[in-house]
């Protein structure tokens, strides 16, 4: 096709895209450049410019500008021009597929830039000599590396980042010499820091088609409250396993017991002399000591069910808070928070006095030389991203009740053994173990949960959070005893499975 004007040209363009376009470089509406300063919307094809003796710079200028060749009109160069439209062509074609390459590899690129700067990985990339390629936002986040160390990529500077941070830095170094030794091996495993993080490790070697050694990556992920998450899972089964074992041991214990609980009352009506009598009261409360260490093995063991009812938290704490000015020694101070609008919780008021009691008796003994004893109630909306956050939760209204104290604290390797049942560092004699046991099995059975938060020579503090009940008022903490009924006459069938049992009843 052919035209003689830039109008012409466009127009015709418009209509179909050419394969190539050979245009002479002065028109009479305009010079051929203004093509390639304005290049058609129709898309990109190869020009190859025509001009005269004496004007080769200004047909160069187009090249430079964006022409793929230029020929100077002459018979020879008419003769020739369909090798040389080939050649344009094919140069053309090559240029394209480069084109192509660059951007195919520019948007892997990008891919890969954007994967990196998103990962929840901190990554760090070697070379061959252990020297710094690059690393992303999340390493520099997790290790803290200098701002000056990130602008030069100074390799000193990042790895005293990672040894000042890490808890053992020999071990680090010891296998960082390993893998430089047998640089083809991966390598995995989980590193503690000084402020008690702990990160999982991966690292790879970057290995060529053929098997050359290119550098190394590094992987970095904070595992922190996954390791926590599985520390509590692994807990509550363990606690699951001796809950179930106790509660068979606990129903024996009962059946010995028994009798030793009901003989006492009745050879006291028959026993006179002051030194048996003494005996028998011995034996009545020890006796009585071990049934309720039974009571608490049931409540732990099986979350032992009372009556559920509202309570009033507030009368709760009231009450436990005179017991406390009356009975603990007069250097430890009790404070109080009860709001008026505090919700009431549905549960058995026995047992949530047990609850209290056992933990202000252990803050307590946590203040030999005094301190302060803080009971505080709050109520809490938890929401599905916090339930999900901590096990037994659940989204909903609750009473938050805790118990804190000024006192020893907890020590990291014990907080995790707590709730075991028997476990104690009380000296002997002057704890069962048996007190956090029984109120984590009481704060279960409420579909509650418990938090605790300490520090050694900074205190104690206990959250137990119940399910706020939806009645609007709640009963008193406190309850009266019912007058035991009288028979008529009626005939009694007692059925026992232990003997002793059935002699004393």
């Amino acid at each position: 096709k052919v035209v003689g004007t830039l109008r012409e040209f466009r127009h015709s363009i418009a209509d179909q895209l050419p394969a190539i376009a050979v245009m002479d470089l002065n028109l009479p509406d305009g010079r051929a450049a203004e093509v390639l300063t304005q290049p058609p919307e129709a898309g990109p094809f190869p020009i190859l410019m025509m001009t005269s003796y004496g004007n080769e710079q200004v047909a160069v200028t187009a090249i430079k500008a964006g022409a793929l060749d230029y020929v100077v009109k002459s018979p020879e160069a008419f003769a020739d021009m369909p090798h040389t439209i080939a050649r344009v062509l094919h140069e053309w074609n090559l240029l394209q597929e480069r084109k192509r390459a660059e951007a195919a590899l520019e948007f892997k690129n990008i891919i890969l830039s954007t994967q990196q700067e998103t990962s929840i990985d901190g990554i760090l990339v070697v070379d061959e000599n252990g020297e710094i390629i690059s690393f992303n936002r999340r390493f520099i986040d997790l290790w803290g590396v200098p701002f000056d160390a990130v602008e030069s990529k100074s390799d000193e500077q990042v790895l005293q980042s990672v040894m000042d941070k890490l808890a053992n830095p020999e071990e680090f170094i010891g296998e960082l010499e390993h893998l430089y030794e047998d640089r083809d091996e991966t390598s995995r495993d989980e590193i503690a820091l000084k402020d008690g993080r702990t990160f999982d490790r991966y690292s790879a070697p970057m290995l060529g088609p053929d098997g050359k050694y290119y550098g190394r990556v590094w992987y970095f992920r904070d595992i922190t409250e996954k390791k926590k998450l599985e520390a509590q899972l692994l807990r509550t089964q363990r606690l699951e396993s001796v809950g179930r074992l106790a509660s068979g041991i606990a129903h024996d214990l009962n059946n010995i017991l028994a009798p030793m609980l009901m003989a006492p009352p009745l050879l006291r009506k028959a026993v006179q002399d002051p030194e048996l009598r003494s005996l028998l009261d011995l034996i009545e409360t020890n006796a009585q000591r071990g049934s309720d260490i039974i009571k608490q093995l049931l409540t732990f063991g099986r979350g032992v069910e009372g009556e559920r009812v509202p309570v009033q938290l507030r009368a709760l704490v009231l009450d436990m808070a005179g017991i406390i000015r009356e009975t603990f020694p007069k250097n430890i101070t009790v404070r109080r928070e009860t709001p008026p609008e505090t919700w009431p919780v549905k549960g058995d008021a026995t047992q949530l006095h047990q609850i209290l009691m056992n933990l202000c008796v252990n803050a307590r003994d946590a203040m030999p030389k005094g301190g302060t004893l803080t009971l505080k109630l709050k109520n809490h909306e938890l929401d599905e991203p916090f339930a999900r956050m901590t096990p037994g939760a659940r989204p909903g209204r609750y009473v938050c009740l805790s118990v804190t104290d000024t006192g020893q604290g907890i020590a990291p390797e014990h907080l995790d053994k707590i709730y075991d049942p028997f476990f104690t560092t009380k000296e002997l004699g002057e704890g069962t173990g048996l007190g956090l046991a029984t109120v984590l099995g009481i704060v279960q059975s409420h579909d509650g949960f418990i938090q605790v938060h300490s520090q050694p020579r900074c205190g104690t503090q206990f959250k137990v959070y119940l399910p706020a009940s939806e009645t609007a008022e709640g009963q008193p903490a406190n309850q009266t005893d019912q007058l035991l009924p009288q028979g008529h006459g009626e005939l009694v069938l007692m059925v026992d499975d232990e003997e002793s049992v059935r002699q004393v009843t």
